[in-house]
């Protein structure tokens, strides 16, 4: 291990990767500069350009080059002795969107989520509305308005048998628990997912009926059972929608700016 005796931060992105990095190690060390210094390496959300917005901790972030990448612009630094700091951010993470799973999965099974205790999420709150719940500040308006005027509304996943609420780019996920009263149009799927509960020993059974549904839906049948699930929840009928979102592990909830 070498001592830090100066440092280089680099900023990665998609514009600037770990072989654009690789190709000016030679002038970092000409420099003197002892260790390279880099923005979190880990995937970050889509098209991220510092890195901080964080989806997967497991990963190596493809838009830097992948874990290839980092193994050869580690081998470089170490041909011209130069330690490497990576900056770790176990504080930040990227929430919108659909793109982080660890996220996703606290919204789709709450605190029985495998991934809950991964989250400093406050279930107990004093407030009933937000009790056992994810406060989800993403609307641009207030709740009322963005469900009336149809921005708020329920898709279905073809490939994956999943029923989720989109908000322009945000996916929220619906509980399997509730697809039983999402199919009141078509009571005939709704058996495999009847009698769920949210505990870590029925989330198995729910993938399974999902891996189901996705074969179900592809028929003629299913296609027309799923479209009539859709258009009974469609912008001209807020209030079903407004029933099914006040029993998922969320509530959506608008910030307004402070007066002026």
């Amino acid at each position: 291990m070498t001592v830090p005796r100066s440092t280089l931060r680099l900023q990665l992105h998609k514009g600037f990767t770990f072989d654009d990095a690789t190709a000016l190690a030679d002038y970092f060390a000409l420099l003197g500069v002892s260790h390279a210094y880099v923005s979190p390496i880990t995937t970050a959300t889509a098209g991220s350009t510092h890195g901080y917005d964080v989806v997967d901790y497991t990963k190596v972030d493809p838009e830097l080059g992948g874990e290839d990448g980092l193994r050869r612009f580690v081998e470089k630094l170490r041909a011209v002795e130069m330690g490497f700091i990576v900056d770790i951010v176990p504080n930040h993470m990227g929430v919108g969107g659909s793109e982080n799973a660890w996220w996703q999965d606290i919204l789709e099974w709450g605190r029985h989520a495998s991934h809950a205790r991964f989250f400093d999420v406050d279930w107990h709150s004093p407030d009933p509305a937000l009790r056992g719940k994810v406060l989800a500040p993403f609307l641009g308006a207030s709740y009322g308005d963005e469900l009336q005027g149809g921005k708020i509304r329920l898709a279905y996943r073809v490939d994956e048998g999943r029923f989720v609420i989109e908000y322009y780019g945000h996916v929220f996920p619906v509980c399997p628990v509730d697809y039983p009263s999402v199919f009141q149009e078509a009571p005939e799927l709704a058996l495999r997912f009847t009698g769920l509960t949210t505990q870590p020993a029925d989330q198995p059974r729910a993938a399974d009926a999902r891996t189901a549904l996705v074969t179900i839906a592809q028929t003629e049948g299913g296609q027309a059972a799923i479209e009539a699930i859709l258009a009974a929840h469609s912008p001209d009928t807020p209030s079903g929608r407004d029933r099914l979102l006040e029993r998922q592990h969320y509530r959506l909830a608008w910030c307004a700016p402070p007066p002026e």
